[in-house]
């Protein structure tokens, strides 16, 4: 079990169209965010994992009225359906808090999940940065395409059947990249061992083409090809 971390920009997320604006500080992740201040504005995830965290930007302010809040859904639509719950951002006169912990939960069981995150403040601006997916590691092959695109329509345009199977594309590409590295990488390997053994084999050979008397036995021996393996044969 491994924890994978989507950008505010991952397809696997979901906007409602026209209420979101997309900017970025270099200060967050992947410098880039996504905010809101329409009252109602959503954002859905869909997510294979055993937890999730969510993670966002709180803007400078010294009046109150400006704090974010945003409730988070999870599973609402099932029998496991995980409690609502509202977070409401404490904003700083002085300085911009970047990676707060909006919402999180923990302990879910492995499968399919989907949240849904609704601003319910006008006044206020919610800044979505990143998504953390605990449990992303047991996640098979043939789900991980939907783990990444989920049932949703993308910011860019790109939704429905040509946007997935466009994503599916990408995905099989960076797994055929993959193996093509591993598969090159033992090729070399094995091209190095065999040269090292060659080259040993040849200064055995250069080697062993010398006379070697025995007193003992009062003869002379030649150390053939045997000899590089290790046995030694008379010459008559």
């Amino acid at each position: 079990m491994g924890k994978l971390i989507l950008d505010d920009r991952d397809p696997a997320i979901s906007y409602s169209p026209g209420h979101w604006r997309h900017e970025g500080m270099h200060l967050e992740y992947q410098h880039t965010t996504s905010a809101t201040s329409v009252e109602g504005a959503s954002a859905t995830i869909t997510f294979y994992g055993t937890g999730i965290t969510v993670l966002g930007t709180l803007g400078q302010s010294s009046d109150p009225r400006n704090a974010p809040v945003s409730t988070y859904e999870l599973d609402s639509n099932s029998l496991s359906a995980v409690p609502p719950r509202t977070f409401s951002g404490r904003l700083l006169p002085d300085r911009v808090q970047y990676h707060v912990k909006f919402y999180e939960v923990t302990r879910l069981p492995y499968g399919r999940h989907t949240l849904v995150i609704t601003n319910e403040s006008g006044s206020g601006t919610v800044w979505l940065d990143e998504i953390h997916v605990l449990g992303a590691k047991a996640v098979p092959d043939f789900e991980l395409s939907t783990f990444l695109l989920g049932d949703h329509t993308s910011t860019s345009g790109s939704g429905g059947a040509e946007g997935r199977m466009k994503e599916i594309g990408r995905f099989a590409a960076y797994r055929s990249m993959e193996l093509m590295i591993f598969w090159a990488f033992i090729l070399v390997l094995l091209i190095t061992v065999l040269a090292r053994k060659a080259k040993s084999i040849r200064e055995r050979l250069r080697r062993t083409r010398e006379w070697d008397y025995e007193a003992n036995q009062g003869r002379y021996r030649w150390f053939t090809l045997s000899g590089v393996l290790g046995i030694r044969e008379d010459s008559r």
